[in-house]
């Protein structure tokens, strides 16, 4: 019973923080150049992924935290050229490889909208992520 609430909880944490409303989430340099940089990223992040119950706090889902800090490691490993397959999530798909996001299991998740579970980001926000893993994923 507890395990049951304890999820029903999570959901509901998830669901709620991942309402992005007419918010722009990128920055300047993005609108003018059409590039995106990992600050992008990281305030997507912040806004609709890296929360308690979802990919951040001490028991990030999937164990993956996208909280600052930790999120470019965690999604490209320590060296940057791509963390351990996630075989459980993506069927052995690394989670970022440079300048492929169909290679990424990150793009694959947002772009067919399984994540965020419920709340699928609007197609401005998923760009943002396309467009940073393509011009080849850098932390800067």
């Amino acid at each position: 019973m507890r395990a049951a609430v304890l999820l029903a909880a999570a959901a509901l944490a998830c669901a709620g923080c991942i309402e992005l409303g007419d918010e722009t989430l990128y920055g300047p340099e993005f609108e003018t150049t059409g590039t995106a940089t990992f600050a992008d990223v990281q305030r997507l992040f912040d806004q609709s992924c890296a929360l308690a119950g979802c990919h951040g706090g001490p028991a990030p889902s999937a164990d993956l935290s996208l909280e600052e800090g930790q999120s470019f490691e965690e999604l490209l490993g320590p060296d940057g050229t791509g963390a351990p397959p996630v075989d459980r999530v993506c069927g052995g798909k690394l989670r970022v490889v440079p300048g492929s996001p169909d290679d990424s299991c990150l793009w694959n998740l947002v772009a067919s909208g399984a994540m965020p579970p419920g709340n699928p980001l609007p197609q401005p926000q998923k760009d943002i992520i396309r467009r940073w893993i393509e011009d080849g994923a850098k932390a800067e």
